[in-house]
């Protein structure tokens, strides 16, 4: 999915007060395979431009939401890497499972 359109900025708000105004107007929509690569020419790729209004504000609102859940979580940071926790393994626990449910290797029960 790509959306193109423009980003504008004024200094008014809507009552005529001093701000900065950002928006995005959408022009028009990719929906389909984004395989840029030279072994696409050798494949079935599929996709459409359009530009149905109400598809879209779809995309746009779709696309703000998943920018929104992979951003940092400092308001002022200029990169789009996300900001994950790191996960507390107890490497214990993990060793135990993996351990239980291993397959017994013929260690002499006759079998």
């Amino acid at each position: 999915m790509l959306l193109l359109g423009e980003l504008w900025w004024h200094d008014e708000d809507g009552s005529g007060g001093v701000a900065d105004v950002i928006g995005f107007r959408p022009s028009r929509l990719w929906l389909g395979s984004a395989n840029g690569t030279e072994s696409s020419r050798r494949s079935l790729e599929f996709g459409l431009w359009t530009q149905d209004p109400g598809l879209m504000k779809a995309a746009q609102k779709f696309l703000v939401e998943v920018v929104a859940q992979s951003e940092e979580l400092d308001p002022d940071s200029n990169t789009l890497t996300p900001d994950l926790v790191e996960p507390d393994y107890d490497d214990e626990e993990m060793w135990e499972a993996l351990t239980d449910d291993a397959p017994d290797e013929g260690h002499g029960d006759g079998e």
